[in-house]
């Protein structure tokens, strides 16, 4: 994306990264939830009701082989967010493998580009290094959209993601290091109690807003479902 950016325009990247195995179950059981508007995906993972294992083998989405180390270099990334949406027929992707030149190039990218690299696993903790890093004066979030966290799945499985994924994770691994490493360099746990304290009880402003936002989005609601027909 940055390469189309004026180069005299000053930007940064940010992102969060996740646990690879966490990732892949977990956007698994989201697509799995209900139908997307795609006839080949909700045929074959809605529908159908495709299991994991089968999810993770078949090769519709390049999301379940090293996604993050895709995301982050820029290289064999051109299925992302089209697995589903452009296929005409059920067949197996042959994706471009990804190597460690790529997980290298990966970590040079993060390393010229990006800003901050959040771990989902330790939410609270990035937030609150985000508003450090930023300069933010508050910074405060809303639960939403939890999964289950009761989902098992054999060792067998996990073992083949894992595998699959091992740059992911080398990717992970390295820049959960450098995360820790910021933590301690803003002092991170020493304001991380405050933090969760202000953030059970948000400012009046977020409340209100949010509340705008819900009452605006019923009312457009209502104006699409009473507007008239034009004859």
């Amino acid at each position: 994306m940055h390469e189309n950016i004026n180069a005299n325009i000053n930007f940064s990247y940010i992102t969060f990264l996740r646990s690879p195995l966490d990732r892949i179950i977990s956007e698994y059981h989201y697509l799995r939830s209900s139908p997307r508007g795609y006839p080949l995906f909700d045929r074959e993972i809605y529908e159908k009701k495709m299991p994991l294992d089968e999810f993770v083998r078949n090769g519709l989405s390049v999301s379940v082989d090293n996604l993050m180390v895709r995301a982050v270099s820029g290289v064999g990334c051109e299925g992302i967010g089209t697995a589903f949406h452009t296929a005409k027929s059920v067949s197996k992707k042959k994706w471009k493998g990804i190597s460690e030149e790529d997980l290298k190039l990966a970590k040079v990218n993060i390393g010229k580009y990006y800003n901050f690299v959040g771990i989902t696993e330790l939410f609270d903790e990035s937030m609150l290094l985000l508003r450090e890093k930023l300069g933010w004066k508050n910074i405060s979030y809303k639960r939403s959209n939890i999964g289950d966290k009761k989902r098992e799945i054999p060792n067998s499985l996990k073992e083949e993601i894992i595998d699959l994924n091992k740059w992911d994770y080398k990717l992970y691994e390295y820049c959960k290091e450098q995360f820790v490493k910021e933590c301690d360099n803003y002092d991170v746990e020493n304001k991380l109690d405050d933090f969760r304290k202000k953030n059970q009880h948000p400012p009046l402003l977020r409340k209100l807003s949010n509340r705008i936002y819900s009452l605006a989005k019923s009312s457009i609601r209502s104006l699409m479902i009473n507007k008239p027909n034009k004859h």
